[in-house]
Parts: structure tokens; sequence; C-alpha cells
């Protein structure tokens, strides 16, 4: 959607009287690059449009959006990061955040030039695949007690008893027929019961090539809005599941990882599972649900 007038002038007032150069403006993400930033270099503007009805009594100047509050727990977790050095993986460097008026609340990153996925045309490079496991090994290195007090940590019986009323999605739209339905949740149930992960990760909850920017020997690890900690299972079958248009790509990033990594194997089936019904009742709700997503999501639901 068209940035509306009176925000596209409070922008350009920002801009202006930062004494920065406007070079390019990404219109539905409210992004902005802009050239003489911090540092004598360029860097990305993401605003959050204030919306006073949705916030009525904030405080004026300071920030408070969606944006604003997922930066603020990535700067936290990067606190915790900085100090370990890592093979492949790249983390945001943030300047700054703030706001505007009453107008939209701004943070301010490095701007990275690199190479961006697209997972829908199926033509993401094999040789990711090694990176990308090499980048699950990176997140496993810092030691998850560090983000005890800054992110939660997923506790799979109680997301279990949120995910377990939306299953009539999955039954509406054909997935799974109604016993199934009941099948896997009360195995998840006992396994959860029975079972205490092994190796817990850092992760920033949306683990996939399109949220990946490469950079000529490193990758920027994007969108920490949903950041958590989970199992390393967890992180690597929602990027397998993610990447189930290339199924040689997906059988390389199993058998990279299982060469960094002592995966459990029926914690990873499990986790496949979960991956796949929480992706089919996302997409469902959406109507964004592809016949051949479709088809693939119930393989793994009903093997």
């Amino acid at each position: 959607m068209k940035s509306t007038a009176p925000l596209a002038e409070a922008v350009a007032a920002f801009v202006r009287e930062q004494g920065f150069t406007l070079v390019r403006e990404f219109v539905p993400d409210h992004s902005y690059v802009i050239d003489h930033g911090p540092r004598d270099r360029q860097a990305l503007v993401v605003i959050d449009p204030i919306n006073p009805e949705r916030r009525p009594g904030k405080p004026k100047g300071k920030a408070q959006g969606r944006e604003m509050r997922a930066l603020e727990r990535m700067e936290e977790i990067f606190q915790v990061m900085k100090d370990f050095r890592f093979f492949a993986l790249c983390l945001p460097g943030v300047f700054g955040m703030g706001r505007y008026g009453e107008s939209f609340d701004w943070v301010m990153l490095k701007y990275y030039d690199g190479t961006r996925y697209d997972e829908t045309r199926g033509d993401v490079p094999m040789e990711l695949a090694a990176e990308a496991a090499m980048m699950v090994f990176d997140l496993t290195q810092v030691p998850v007690l560090k983000f005890s007090k800054k992110v939660e940590t997923e506790h799979y019986p109680n997301r279990l008893k949120t995910l377990h009323p939306q299953f009539s999605v999955l039954v509406e739209h054909g997935i799974v027929s109604a016993e199934r339905a009941e099948e896997l949740v009360n195995h998840w149930s006992t396994f959860f019961d029975q079972n205490v992960p092994t190796l817990y990760t850092i992760q920033n909850g949306c683990f996939s090539p399109k949220k990946f920017l490469h950079l000529e020997e490193s990758i920027v690890l994007l969108d920490w809005a949903d950041a958590r900690v989970t199992t390393v299972e967890d992180v690597v079958a929602y990027c397998w599941i993610a990447m189930f248009r290339q199924p040689q790509w997906q059988s390389r990033f199993l058998d990279e990882v299982q060469q960094l990594l002592d995966t459990n194997p029926e914690w990873l089936s499990v986790m496949k599972q979960w991956n796949a019904a929480q992706r089919a009742i996302f997409l469902a709700l959406q109507n964004a649900l592809t016949d051949e997503e479709r088809t693939f999501l119930q393989t793994i639901l009903n093997p």
C-alpha cells in the first residue's frame, strides 16, 4: 500500500532534519535506504506508522511499535552474542531507534548489499544448504542460559494446549482427518511428557533462506521479532519444511546438519510434524495454502 501523503511528508522531514539523503524506498515495508548515515555510511531506516486509535495514552517521544519492541529484544540478544565468533552467521547491526513526533517509530540498521532468496521459485542454490547448516551450528554455540531473562524458552506442552483447538482448521481443509488430528495431539502430548530435549538453541523464530542476506563471506540472519529458545531440531525442521520445493536441498541440509551436530532423530521427526501442522494452520487461515504445499504437508502429517 502506498504511503499516505502526511506520512510521506513526515518521513521526508525526518530525513532532511537528520542530514540524510534518501537513496531508495521500499513502500510495502516502510523501509528506506539513506546515505550519509552513522559513520557516514548507508543505513536502512525502518518505520512503524503510529495509529493513535491503537495506542491511546502512549507517552510522546517513546517508541512503542512492534518493530521497536522486536529491535529492543534483538539488541539484548546481540549483547550476549557479540562476544562469540561465528563461521557463517552475521548479526544485523543496529544504530538506534526512536520516535518522530506522533508520526512514526523508527529503527536504523546497518545497510547490507547482498543476495536475497525467494523460496517460492525453487532456485535456492545447493551450496546454501551447507552454509545454512553451519549457521545452525553457530546458533548453538551460545549458551542458552545467557538468554533466560531476555527471551522466552519454548515450552512444548503449553504450546500444544494452545495449538490443539486450531486443529479444527486442518480438518476443515482436509489436511488430516479428525481421528488423525487427535492421534497427533495424543502422540505429541505423550512424547513431550516422556522426552527431554538434549540441545536447546537461540533462534530468530523463522530460520529459512528467505530470512538470509548473503554477503561475500557471511550471511546476515534477518527478522528477530519472534526470537526465542527452542530445540535445535525445531530450527532444523522449520527450515527443512520451508524448502519443500527442493528435495535435494532438503537432503543436503539434513546431511550437513548431522555432520555438525548430534541431533536426536525422534525429536527431529516430531518437530517436522509439529512445524508442518503450524505452517498448514497459518496458511489455511490466510487462504494462502497452495495445492503443492498442501500435498507436501499432508505427507508429513499422514505418513
